[in-house]
């Protein structure tokens, strides 16, 4: 059977990247310094033109390895009380990004959702290895309940939304959660996570990145930090979207099969002709923006609310 193409937008997308000569750092073989100046341009390459309409504040709360950042968006025609939340979790690997690599499609979900959007710039990998990052992101879900409502935030009407990387914590915190007994998100918007954890056949680089997420070279990690080595039963409604052409897309499907196995609301959406970290590309690739509300259709039924009619992708 044929290759499936990849996607010919997308395909010209990826083009404006090269023709400004950038591409993402790999610190699996540039030294780490170098690979995250590499990343940043590349973030903010795919950042220029960021939409307006929104109110933006940048803050620091506590968590339990110091302060966390974190941005908050709200469109600026939002209705005056606390808004339900998207709890963002960016991916790259955990080892490189931050608030302003993924700042477009942050304002987007603000924009598109009609919601607040917060983004947690968790500590990055190999300066901290897990659970820091899926412990930040509980201490903020804490803090949200809490004080969210100062900052125009409803944190007891949540959803997480992560990708990549960001995922993977999304989905080990909603399971801590869970076993816990604690307040659970109203849902999960899961786009192409490592749930699998590291197999025996990676690539360098994503072999380097869980090396430094789990503190081993092992192939029998600690199984809480491994989504797919934990059950599934009793999580919130998940939507899960990943691309046809994503190394990563068995672990979706496997993923998906699993929830819905053990009767989790659970939506998989695969999309032809795309590659991992698609996301990145709501600047250059409408298609992107597309998928995007995909997700968001999902998070307003899980939150019980309507998304406004969406405009142009922009």
């Amino acid at each position: 059977m044929a290759a499936e193409p990849q996607d010919p937008a997308y395909a010209a997308a990826v083009a404006q990247v090269e023709a400004a000569g950038l591409k993402a750092g790999d610190p699996s073989s540039t030294p780490l310094g170098e690979a995250r100046a590499a990343q940043d341009r590349y973030f903010a390459f795919l950042n220029q033109d960021p939409p307006a309409g929104l109110n933006i504040r940048n803050l620091s709360i506590p968590g339990p390895h110091g302060d966390i950042p974190l941005r908050v968006y709200r469109p600026v025609d939002a209705p005056a009380e606390p808004l339900p939340v998207l709890v963002f979790l960016r991916g790259s690997g955990w080892w490189a990004g931050g608030l302003d690599s993924h700042d477009r499609v942050m304002r987007l979900g603000a924009l598109r959702s009609g919601c607040a959007v917060v983004g947690i710039d968790y500590r990055r990998t190999p300066e901290h290895r897990q659970p820091t990052q899926v412990q930040e992101l509980l201490a903020t879900l804490q803090w949200l309940r809490a004080e969210g409502g100062r900052h125009g935030v409803d944190g007891k009407r949540c959803v997480l939304w992560g990708e990549s990387a960001g995922a993977t914590v999304s989905l080990v915190a909603a399971m801590r959660l869970r076993d816990e007994g604690a307040p659970a998100p109203a849902g999960l918007l899961l786009f192409y996570g490592n749930f699998d954890g590291p197999k025996a056949n990676l690539r360098p680089q994503s072999r380097w990145f869980w090396q430094q997420y789990l503190g081993s070279d092992t192939l029998d990690p600690e199984p809480s930090a491994i989504p797919a080595r934990q059950p599934v039963e009793d999580l919130p409604p998940a939507w899960l979207g990943v691309g046809n052409l994503d190394p990563l897309l068995e672990d979706t499907l496997a993923m998906h099969g699993r929830m819905a196995a053990a009767g989790v609301r659970c939506t998989l959406q695969r999309y032809p002709g795309l590659p991992h970290a698609f996301m990145n590309f709501t600047r250059l690739f409408p298609g992107s923006v597309d998928v995007l509300d995909d997700a968001i259709r999902f998070a307003g039924e899980a939150l019980g609310i309507q998304p406004p009619a969406a405009p142009p992708a922009t």
